[in-house]
């Protein structure tokens, strides 16, 4: 029986401690809810050219070391190509040659230079992202 008593005014005053400080409790769980941040170590030097280059390894005396925080980065979407120019309007031409049914239609011209320009348009746009994302890791908002 005093046993009990002893339990019951325990629990009691555990929950009065509780209820006083119950916003430094809140804080410590959600301290404690947060995922740790993930860093990453990488090395900046300079380029013949003046440009800061990125390394995963040290390059010498002169490389700088950063701390990136990688939770930051997020993932790169797919950059849309851009639209494809109008094709130029031909004078109407003659009916076109008939071809047998079995026949396949022959493949639509594509300009390489068109697809060449279109690619390099979206490495330099996703560069950019990429750029961005780590400047934002770096060097914060």
């Amino acid at each position: 029986m005093k046993t009990g008593r002893v339990m019951l005014i325990l629990v009691m005053a555990a929950g009065a401690a509780g209820w006083f400080k119950q916003d430094e409790l809140r804080a410590w769980w959600a301290a404690a809810a947060r995922p740790a941040p993930v860093q990453q170590r990488v090395y900046t030097y300079r380029d013949a050219d003046g440009q800061v280059q990125f390394t995963e390894k040290p390059t010498g005396r002169q490389s700088g070391t950063v701390l990136v925080d990688t939770s930051k980065i997020g993932r790169l979407e797919p950059v849309k190509p851009p639209a494809a120019p109008e094709p130029a309007k031909a004078a109407p031409a003659a009916r076109p040659p008939q071809r047998s049914p079995a026949e396949p239609p022959a493949p639509a011209a594509v300009d390489p230079l068109y697809l060449q320009k279109v690619g390099r348009e979206m490495q330099k746009k996703q560069l950019e992202l990429r750029e961005k994302q780590m400047d934002k890791a770096i060097y914060g908002d």
